[in-house]
């Protein structure tokens, strides 16, 4: 009979301990050579996986899944399992904030850009400013600039926009009331 190897893990005096363990001793450490678990048709779940949580996350969860009659772990294992199932429609990358300002800036002309400034300089309030105050006019402007920012952000994720003012909208509008 094959002797098992001792997994007992140590009590860890801080987290940094444990995070080092972990490291040298867990699944992506180098040299560790794991194994895939595959069930049986009738085996039941047996293969855990600890996830780390603070108590404000806990008690969610907790709460979310009471609400959905469930326990907190059968929730977890539902949402995780349909993240695996749904793997492919997950966004390829995820944004940062600073990386989609650069991508929304880097989509609009230097003409729109001074525009923004302009605006914003003539409306803002407060140091740094915080608010802007719009008047009549100004909410003209805003709308304008605001519809422009979201065609050339559009654009910039492959979607070809037309607008009332080319001609190719009247003739897509031309075929879409004769498909009717």
């Amino acid at each position: 009979m094959k002797k098992k190897e001792d997994s007992k893990v140590p009590e860890f005096q801080s987290l940094e301990k444990e995070r080092e363990y972990w490291e040298s001793h867990g699944p992506l450490a180098e040299g560790h050579e794991g194994r895939i678990n595959r069930s049986k048709p009738s085996q039941k779940r047996s293969s855990y996986l600890a996830v780390r949580l603070t108590g404000e996350e806990l008690t969610q969860l907790r709460d979310i899944a009471a609400r959905s009659g469930v326990g907190p772990s059968t929730f977890a294992r539902l949402l995780l399992t349909s993240v695996i199932r749904e793997r492919e429609n997950l966004p390829k990358r995820v944004l940062t904030l600073d990386e989609l300002k650069e991508m929304l800036l880097s989509s609009l002309s230097e003409e729109m850009k001074a525009s923004m400034i302009k605006l914003s300089s003539e409306t803002s309030v407060g140091q740094p400013p915080t608010m802007l105050i719009l008047d009549p006019q100004n909410m003209r402007q805003a709308e304008k600039l605001t519809w422009q920012m979201l065609i050339a952000f559009l654009r910039t994720l492959g979607f070809q926009v037309v607008t009332p003012e080319q001609e190719k909208r009247r003739e897509i509008e031309g075929n879409r009331g004769a498909r009717i």
